[in-house]
């Protein structure tokens, strides 16, 4: 006895059990600071992004302590936020506000030691450049494919 949900796509319905994303996100481990270990369940830390440059987390780590903000690893250009980015997380026994410096670094709060620090859910916008220009009337900037460059609008 299964549950089953359709969507409506074009003239007919799709069953979403049966559908195929369009694209799969390359996962690459995370390189962990000093007091941050991989989880005792083996869920590796990792990060990846998307074709329209969200950033995602997923896996586990353990948080041994510092006094000010915990680095927890640094992210390489392209999975950066535009500005210093604040997201929601959970552990164990409570919750928690992980911020992502522009210069990448992946922070824990002060005071922080915690094991089974989830890291799945955790998700922001990495900027990256347009890939079509900007609707509506004048000022826009739109793509010109042909020639690979832009014009203003």
């Amino acid at each position: 006895l299964g549950l089953r949900c359709y969507v409506k796509i074009g003239g007919g319905w799709a069953d979403i059990n049966s559908m195929v994303a369009r694209e799969t996100i390359e996962w690459r481990d995370m390189i962990l600071a000093t007091n941050i270990s991989h989880d005792a369940a083996g869920i590796t830390p990792q990060y990846g992004k998307d074709s329209n440059g969200f950033v995602y987390f997923r896996g586990l780590i353990n948080i041994a302590g510092g006094t000010e903000t915990i680095p927890i690893t640094t992210l390489p250009p392209g999975y950066r936020p535009p500005k210093d980015a604040f997201v929601p997380g959970c552990h164990a026994t409570g919750v928690l506000v992980y911020k992502i410096d522009t210069d990448g670094v992946l922070n824990a709060p002060g005071n922080t030691v915690a094991s089974d620090v989830s890291l799945d859910g955790v998700s922001f916008f990495a900027w990256q450049s347009p890939r079509f220009g900007g609707g509506g009337s004048g000022g826009g900037i739109n793509h010109d494919p042909e020639s690979g460059g832009h014009s203003p609008g």
